[in-house]
């Protein structure tokens, strides 16, 4: 799989966005958590509604949505951030009223969020000033070390920022990503018919122009890997077309050959269910623990299919994505998945992320019932 050679990434590409159809139906499947002082921030969280409605996606709201239940405040705040899958932390001066953890119900859900993996969209306004809470300057000076935060100045920027941090998520998701031998592109559109695909995509980076031209004109047989299927290609075509000196439209034509079912990715081993060998090779490659069988020591060995990520140097708003494809790359060759069905990827934390994957096995006989799915959880340093 050309491991000598590193992965060559279309840093530029990643920055596309989704049209508007894409980003209505991507925001569908979105519950949107929304984490402030309820008090002395209507108007910030009414923006914060309108641009998360604005992309078709559920806004999670303790005043809305979660008002009226026969629980604690606090366990309807936490209960909140557990159903959705994006926190967004708007944090103005005030730090707000400590709850029985000794931290306020904004901190609270901040620190469920970083727990569940959670994407962060944070905000903040005020910072920096004499009237700022002296606790508030505190929380909002460890999140300026972690992550990424924004500053705004009124409600109106506040919506205009968290809508482009909805449509920079959207796009992670809705533009596939593609493997071409040592290539990662985004793709624009990819067609298939029987086994012949027919993958169009803009190229901003000319190094990678040149290495697919150069795998057309030898009609090359590479790894090829999408969200969907992985197996070696052969390249039958590579077509340009230049409208613009910044980019170049290419098509790429490919016959892709799956690899040939030899049962040994679903083969126990000294009686260990496959299943059980697949997820010690992966906690041990990525996580690095020592759960491997001594029974199968020789013939398994940990495994780390995002370890060509550090090489590639992705950015982390692609990082999800591509690691996704790198993830269900490995064990779709390795007969050890048909489809992935969750690959969460964290925020850093202490210099690692949580991840946690799931997928479902192949069946070992096509009369043989449906197997449950395989869960994957852990922490993961890249880089």
């Amino acid at each position: 799989m050309n491991a000598q050679l590193p992965l060559l990434f279309d840093r530029q590409s990643s920055n596309s966005a989704p049209d508007t159809l894409a980003l209505q139906s991507w925001g569908a499947a979105q519950r949107v958590f929304v984490s402030s002082l309820i008090s002395s921030m209507p108007e910030e969280r009414a923006a914060a509604r309108e641009a998360i409605q604005a992309v078709g996606a559920l806004p999670v709201m303790f005043e809305h949505e979660l008002g009226a239940q026969d629980i604690t405040a606090e366990a309807a705040y936490l209960d909140g951030v557990r159903q959705s899958g994006i926190y967004v932390g708007v944090f103005g001066p005030r730090y707000g009223v400590r709850t029985p953890t000794g931290r306020s119900a904004t901190h609270d859900e901040l620190k469920e969020a970083e727990r569940l993996g959670l994407r962060l969209c944070l905000f903040t306004v005020g910072y920096g000033t004499p009237s700022m809470d002296g606790d508030q300057r505190d929380l909002v000076d460890g999140l300026r070390n972690l992550y990424t935060t924004s500053a705004f100045s009124d409600a109106s920027g506040l919506k205009e920022k968290l809508h482009r941090r909805l449509s920079d998520l959207a796009a992670e998701e809705l533009l596939p990503w593609v493997r071409i031998g040592r290539v990662l592109i985004r793709a624009s559109n990819v067609t298939e018919a029987a086994g012949t695909y027919g993958i169009t995509a803009i190229v901003y980076d000319r190094t990678i122009l040149a290495e697919l031209k150069r795998m057309g004109e030898e009609r090359s047989q590479v790894p090829y890997a999408n969200h969907l299927e992985a197996g070696d290609a052969q390249i039958e075509q590579v077509a340009t077309s230049v409208t613009n000196s910044a980019f170049t439209e290419v098509t790429i034509k490919l016959q892709l050959r799956k690899p040939q079912q030899s049962g040994l990715g679903r083969m126990a081993i000294n009686g260990i269910k496959p299943d059980e060998i697949i997820v010690a090779s992966l906690s041990d490659g990525l996580f690095g623990t020592s759960h491997l069988p001594r029974g199968t020591l020789g013939m398994v060995r940990p495994a780390n299919p995002l370890e060509e990520l550090s090489s590639a140097g992705v950015p982390d708003r692609a990082l999800r994505s591509i690691g996704r494809l790198l993830f269900g790359e490995f064990l779709m060759r390795g007969e050890h998945a048909t489809t992935i069905e969750r690959f969460d990827l964290g925020p850093v934390q202490e210099g690692v992320r949580r991840l946690v994957a799931t997928w479902t096995p192949p069946r070992r006989h096509s009369n043989a019932p449906d197997l449950s799915p395989v869960t994957l959880d852990g922490s993961v340093r890249l880089g």
